[in-house]
C-alpha cells in the first residue's frame, strides 16, 4: 500500500513539475535543490528548483549537513521537518544509502516523496551517485531513487519512476 501510496505521489509530482535531470556541480558552488513556497504549475521548475550554495563542500557528510540546514534563498523551503537529521549513511560504489531521523514520517507520503527527490537530486548533482536508498529511521519502506528516476518533465506524458520497497539492513 505504502509503495502504491508513494509512486502515485512521484506521479503527481511528475506532472506538475518541470525538473531537468541534468547535474549542475561548478566550481562556484554547488546547487542544491528545495521547494519553490509558491508552486508554479507547468512551468520548467515549477516544484522543486535549486539555488547554488557558496559554503565549502568537501565530502558528502558536509553536503548533507549543510542541505539539512536548509535554504538561505528566499522563495524557497527545505522539503524535511526542522530538526530532520541522517542516521545512517553508506557510500558503497555509486550507491548513497540513508537512514533518516523520524522526522520524516511527519510527512505525508506526497510530501516525503517531494523530500526524496530534492535530496536525491543535490546528491546526484553533487557526485557519481548513480542510486540513492532513503529511509526513515522509524519506517520499513525503502525508497530507490535513480538520475533517470527523477527527470520531470510537462512536456510528455511518459513517467518514469524508480521506487522499490524492501527492508534496509544496518
Amino acid at each position: 500500500m505504502k509503495r502504491t501510496v508513494l509512486l502515485l505521489a512521484l506521479s503527481i509530482l511528475l506532472c506538475i513539475s518541470g525538473c531537468s535531470s541534468e547535474n549542475t556541480t561548478n566550481a562556484s558552488g554547488t546547487e542544491f535543490y528545495y521547494l519553490r513556497s509558491d508552486i508554479i504549475y507547468g512551468a520548467e521548475d515549477g516544484v522543486i528548483t535549486s539555488e547554488l550554495y557558496q559554503g565549502q563542500v568537501n565530502s558528502l557528510a558536509v553536503l548533507l549537513e549543510a542541505y539539512l540546514r536548509g535554504p538561505s534563498t528566499e522563495g524557497l523551503v527545505s522539503p524535511f521537518p526542522r530538526g530532520t537529521y541522517i542516521m545512517f549513511s553508506q557510500l558503497k560504489g555509486s550507491t548513497l544509502t540513508l537512514r533518516l531521523s523520524n522526522h520524516v514520517s511527519t510527512l505525508s507520503p506526497f510530501d516525503q516523496t517531494l523530500a526524496y527527490a530534492c535530496l536525491a537530486k543535490t546528491c546526484f548533482a553533487y557526485s557519481d551517485i548513480t542510486e540513492i536508498r532513503l529511509q526513515a529511521d522509524d519506517s520499513d519502506a525503502l525508497t530507490v531513487l535513480t538520475p533517470e528516476s527523477l527527470i520531470l518533465s510537462d512536456s510528455t506524458d511518459t513517467i518514469h519512476a524508480t521506487i522499490g520497497t524492501e527492508p534496509l539492513s544496518p
